[in-house]
């Protein structure tokens, strides 16, 4: 680096001033750059040279920037060279010595004036000519601005932009020719002005542009000018009685303002907004009318116009059909279907469209149902949640014009129909919200009438069976627990007579009330009319409960089936 920087010290020296404090020695400063306003983040190096009697082991390399201290070479005790800084040397032998500083990475807080000088024990003995480092910065690119102010007498074009590094040059120009301009003194630190002055006349009128040059380089501009004005509103082709709205463009600095006017004048109502004209009613007399727009703005104005142009009487409307079709199929339950309506031939704007579905009327402001209306580019019909219930609904579009037509359609849908599916009819009722239907395959609680039925029949019989075994008890019961010499009796209805006598704990007598019967063998002893059950308490136990009844009646009848006397079965009684 130091050789490089020798080779520009003795070619490319830009500015060198000698301050000389003794005929011996003198010392000179250059600043080593190709460029004398470098760019930022590059590097530049600044040398100090002195030749004469000047020895760097007796005295130190200061080098200063703004005359503060930055940097020294070889450093003294408490004094630090930051790092952006990096010193060297070269020595010629004894007539003196080249010193080196190279800045990196410069930024605008390096600009200012730098100088080295020689001194020991903080006795300065040499010290060179001041160099000033200024770093290169280019204006913004929403540079230069270009506004109008009044000003008594006229107006002033005025054009902003930032100073730069190295400063920028402002040129006001019309029809290709450079203007005189002024530049105020007011100017601010970091900002540039071009002032020109024009009288409010014609020659005020017209294009100037303001012209940024930096470094010998044309980098921008800006231009005030009369504005460009357009109607993109067709006017022809017209109907009587139709609404008209007509827009007016207009571009250019600075902004416009526009005046509607007519030649001749309208008979229809007009409302002006700004930039948009409102005709209401159109009448066969504003046929042919011309519809004026004029911009204005501060270096001039401009005009478009357009003509009101209505359909002849005899012209017959071209009659249009309707087609209506599914373009979206829905492939499982709960899918969109979507159907389009489109008129042949095709009309622009679109003429408005009524949507039925099963013949009630859809509202294309409602958002809370299940259709969704798109009048934007088509006429479009959307349908969420499809289910099996709205197989074969019926879709219907009709185009509000004078003669109506209209088209319908039958909702189709691509997922198989279970046996649950039902067509729904194309009627004017209501359609009933429908439900999602739920898997139930895994549900151990899924209803079946039939087995709900044996259900009920199951518990109804348990019922009666209960309600039989608790009467059973009961008899029983009042059997077991009849007081002694207790008779019950009970009649038939067939002047049949039946009883039962409480003997004492544990015996009783039963009379069914019957004609004892003849037997054939005389030799035998007559049987008692009544039979009479005797037990003993040595030899039988006390009742306990059903079972030990049930079960001494079956043994009283195997005694009588095998001692050869028959009687009817005992009746129940013991009923008090």
């Amino acid at each position: 680096m130091a050789l490089v920087a020798w080779s520009q010290i003795l070619v490319n020296l830009l500015t060198i001033a000698v301050c000389t404090t003794s005929t011996s020695a003198t010392v000179q400063m250059s600043l080593n750059v190709q460029d004398a306003f470098p760019v930022r983040y590059s590097t530049v190096e600044l040398t100090c040279s002195c030749t004469g009697r000047c020895h760097l082991s007796e005295q130190s390399v200061v080098w200063t920037k703004g005359g503060q201290p930055v940097a020294q070479w070889p450093e003294t005790p408490g004094f630090q060279t930051p790092a952006k800084y990096e010193l060297s040397h070269l020595d010629l032998d004894s007539d003196g010595f080249f010193a080196f500083m190279e800045i990196k990475s410069i930024d605008t807080a390096d600009n200012g004036l730098y100088r080295c000088r020689l001194q020991s024990d903080g006795t300065v003995h040499f010290q060179s000519n001041q160099k000033e480092l200024t770093i290169e910065q280019r204006p913004s690119s929403e540079y230069p601005e270009c506004t109008v102010r009044p000003v008594r007498g006229g107006k002033a074009l005025i054009c902003d932009s930032e100073r730069g590094s190295p400063p920028v040059s402002l040129q006001w120009w019309k029809d290709g020719q450079p203007l005189e301009q002024s530049t105020p003194d007011d100017d601010l630190e970091d900002f540039v002005q071009a002032r020109l002055l024009v009288a409010d006349d014609e020659s005020s009128r017209g294009r100037f542009e303001c012209a940024l040059t930096f470094r010998g380089e044309l980098t921008g501009s800006c231009i005030l000018d009369r504005p460009n004005v357009t109607i993109p509103t067709t006017t022809s082709g017209l109907s009587v009685g139709q609404d008209l709205v007509v827009v007016c463009v207009t571009s250019g600095n600075p902004a416009s303002t526009v005046d509607w006017n007519f030649r001749p004048n309208l008979q229809a109502s007009v409302r002006k907004e700004g930039h948009v004209l409102t005709i209401n009613n159109v009448s066969s007399r504003d046929n042919g009318t011309e519809i004026i727009c004029e911009g204005h703005n501060a270096v001039g104005s401009n005009q478009a116009s357009t003509v009101i142009t209505l359909r002849p009487l005899q012209t017959t409307v071209q009659p249009i059909a309707v087609q209506l079709e599914q373009t979206k199929i829905p492939t499982s339950v709960d899918e969109q279907a979507q159907f389009k309506c489109v008129t042949i031939p095709a009309r622009l704007p679109l003429p408005p469209c009524v949507w039925h579905y099963n013949g009630l009327y859809i509202d294309p402001s409602n958002t809370t149902d299940r259709f969704l209306v798109e009048d934007r580019s088509e006429h479009v019909l959307s349908v969420s949640s499809v289910s099996t219930l709205d197989v074969g609904a019926s879709v219907t579009c009709r185009i509000t014009i004078s003669y109506q037509p209209i088209a319908e359609v039958v909702l189709k849908t691509g997922f198989p129909l279970t046996t649950e599916a039902m067509t729904v009819a194309t009627t004017s009722k209501p359609s009933v919200p429908l439900m999602p239907k739920l898997d139930d395959s895994s549900n151990p609680w899924k209803f079946d009438i039939r087995s709900q039925f044996g259900y009920i029949i199951g518990g109804l019989m348990c019922l009666v069976l209960i309600g039989i075994g608790c009467w059973v008890a009961l008899k029983a019961k009042s059997l077991l627990w009849n007081k002694r010499d207790t008779k019950s009796s009970r009649s038939s209805g067939a002047d049949v007579k039946a009883s039962c006598i409480r003997l004492d704990e544990n015996n009783f007598m039963v009379d069914i009330g019957m004609a004892r019967p003849a037997f054939p063998n005389t030799s035998l002893p007559p049987p008692p009319s009544l039979v009479t059950k005797q037990v003993s308490l040595e030899q039988e136990s006390p009742y306990q409960d059903l079972e030990d009844v049930s079960r001494q009646l079956q043994h009283n009848d195997y005694q009588r089936l095998i001692s050869n006397v028959w009687m009817p079965p005992p009746v129940s009684c013991c009923k008090e």
